[in-house]
């Protein structure tokens, strides 16, 4: 395999205008894992994980704006997104080991786009928005609509991930993510949530509610966050409310659990954070 290292974005947006159908090499932790069983055989990729244009995280317009070469344990110990993006720190730390971690990239997580990837619920919740560039256009898209199936997204060829989109943590909103994995690290996950509302005079409102592992992509319980709006967080009757939530799912049943067991820890895992929140937000 032939390995072209541009040294400026434009440079690797001009190689991949050339040829679209060179792959793309980040941190590597997806790429080489897959190349080494038999996946993929390119036979010329480009590296861009030096390229330092891809690498910053700066707050604009009351939103965080993340290079795409941002590693997910700079991302853990930044103050910055700690502040503005506490669920994506809180995801991030959730990846992998601390080696993978200390090289894997936020944007080869989300192009990746594997059902299972961690940061992608959190993401959802937070309203991200994603820059897709080429040689010669560039676009916004959100998310939500990045990712259409295990592994496919709507980059088209030639096309680049270059920043990630946040709007900034309000002083009003709360929120968790939380994960089930085999074993407490180095897992993938059975299933992960994310939750985002704000509580408004002891209520909850614009509730949002997003699962990885139990479908072709990220799910939003849209059904269970509009029980949960207006509702109070100390409300005698949350168990019930969220009980019934991995209803809205479609897991599979393989190695790692049956589809039965995803459905009832996704309302499992809701029902510890909101009792985490209570307890933690209680006047």
């Amino acid at each position: 395999m032939e390995v072209i290292t541009p040294v400026h974005l434009e440079e690797a947006l001009g190689e991949l205008y050339r040829d679209s159908s060179q792959s793309i090499l980040a941190g590597g932790t997806d790429f080489l894992v897959k190349r080494k069983n038999g996946q993929i055989n390119p036979s010329r990729a480009i590296n861009i994980y030096n390229l330092q244009e891809l690498k910053f995280i700066r707050k604009e317009q009351g939103q965080l704006i993340i290079g795409p070469l941002m590693t997910h344990q700079e991302l853990v110990e930044s103050s910055m997104v700690g502040q503005y993006a506490p669920l994506l720190a809180a995801a991030c730390s959730q990846v992998g080991s601390l080696q993978i971690r200390n090289r894997g990239t936020l944007g080869g997580n989300l192009v990746t786009a594997s059902p299972a990837g961690d940061t992608m619920p959190a993401l959802v919740v937070s309203n991200a928005t994603l820059l897709l560039r080429s040689a010669h256009s560039e676009r916004e898209v959100s998310i939500v609509d990045f990712i259409n199936g295990p592994g496919k997204t709507v980059l088209q060829p030639g096309e680049l991930l270059t920043a990630i989109k946040i709007p900034c943590w309000e002083p009003e909103q709360i929120g968790f993510y939380r994960k089930l994995g085999q074993r407490k690290a180095m897992a993938i996950s059975i299933v992960s949530v994310a939750f985002k509302a704000r509580l408004v005079n002891q209520v909850l409102e614009d509730v949002r509610i997003a699962c990885g592992s139990v479908g072709p992509t990220v799910m939003e319980l849209k059904r269970t966050a509009q029980n949960l709006t207006r509702y109070s967080l100390w409300g005698e009757e949350l168990w019930t409310l969220v009980s019934d939530a991995g209803a809205e799912t479609s897991p599979i049943s393989d190695v790692r659990a049956s589809q039965e067991y995803r459905r009832k820890m996704v309302g499992a895992l809701l029902y510890e954070g909101l009792q985490d929140l209570s307890i933690n937000k209680r006047c």
